[in-house]
């Protein structure tokens, strides 16, 4: 073959080859371009998939070392029920509350002086984990129900600053962990013992049937209340309820609780606004449940300087001493003892 042929040969193959490449681009590039938005949200599925089972993944260890230590703790003084007590409370047609009472075998919890529990060097068993950069999970040391934990900051900051969206998403972490609710006593007169910020959370199966017992009371004012402020009837005091619209320890992951907690940081803010307390200058009670939150304002600690108050008790569980301070609670309405500690507003709708 002469050295033309040659050339020509090639230069139909060059051709061939460009001519086929041409071809492919204009057939498969089209293709690919109008499939690239369908690839982007498989990868993203499978991102948020993967990201969605390494978070359960990291919830289901903390709960397993939270009942898992429970058990002997040398740090947690259980506090042994005696006898419990339950009055039924009817209402609205078939609205009805359970109010436990429930007594300690003993009347007060021991005192260590200048004691900052919360700080290092802990007592032994009192730490569960690091659950943020911010935050500690701990036990209670003298808990009303089995597995009360709590939420503190790791530097020292005063109890009685406002609820920040770290606190709220170290509670969130916590609460999905627990499954439970959270709650906040913001000074002495609200049933705080500890000036070390703290949340305190408890876990639904605390509850009878695990359900709270104040909801039966929410769900009987049968109307759509996702996304609004209301208030409870039997509730004599000044309050205020949030109804979120989406359960919001739902599908957590790592990257949308920053998002949750400053949600729940306004709609913090919008109650505290509601109540006349957005300077936080009265004591309250902070309640944070999977489906709406609630601030109540506080006047004093205990109903007739006898029994204890905190935010489990406008839940519907309270603890006394003796057979004695069962006397306080009206047989009709126990819920209204708790006038004797809150803000009374008769015209409260």
């Amino acid at each position: 073959m002469c050295i033309r042929d040659s050339l020509r040969v090639n230069y139909k193959f060059q051709y061939r080859h460009k001519s086929q490449m041409f071809e492919f681009f204009t057939t498969f590039l089209p293709t690919a371009i109008s499939a690239f938005p369908v690839l982007l949200l498989l990868a993203v599925i499978f991102w948020h998939k993967a990201s969605g089972r390494r978070f359960m993944r990291r919830m289901r260890l903390l709960r397993k070392k939270i009942h898992k230590h429970w058990t002997g703790n040398p740090s947690v003084h259980i506090i042994r029920v005696q006898e419990e007590y339950t009055f039924s409370l009817y209402g609205r047609g078939s609205a009805e509350i359970y109010v436990k009472i429930i007594m300690p075998s003993h009347e007060k919890k021991p005192h260590v002086k200048d004691c900052i529990p919360f700080l290092p060097p802990f007592h032994r068993g009192a730490l569960i984990d690091e659950i943020s950069a911010s935050h500690r999970l701990m036990y209670n040391a003298f808990p009303l129900t089995r597995c009360h934990c709590l939420v503190t900051t790791k530097e020292f900051v005063d109890q009685g600053t406002k609820v920040t969206a770290n606190d709220l998403a170290a509670a969130l972490l916590a609460m999905k962990a627990l499954k439970g609710c959270a709650f906040y006593n913001s000074a002495p007169e609200a049933g705080s013992s500890q000036r070390h910020k703290h949340l305190q959370l408890v876990p639904y199966s605390a509850f009878r049937y695990g359900f709270i017992p104040i909801e039966t009371l929410i769900n009987s004012l049968k109307r759509n209340l996702k996304g609004q402020l209301f208030t409870l009837p039997e509730f004599k005091f000044k309050h205020a309820f949030y109804m979120f619209e989406k359960v919001v320890t739902s599908k957590l992951i790592d990257e949308i609780v920053r998002e949750r907690a400053e949600i729940l940081e306004r709609h913090y803010e919008e109650l505290l606004k509601h109540l006349g307390n957005e300077d936080r200058r009265m004591p309250y009670n902070l309640i944070i449940t999977r489906k709406w939150m609630f601030v109540v304002l506080r006047r004093k600690e205990r109903i007739k300087d006898s029994i204890k108050i905190n935010a489990l008790s406008f839940l519907g569980s309270f603890m006394v001493n003796s057979k004695e301070d069962l006397k306080l609670f009206p047989a009709k309405t126990p819920l209204d003892a708790l006038l004797d500690v809150t803000y009374p507003c008769l015209l409260y709708t």
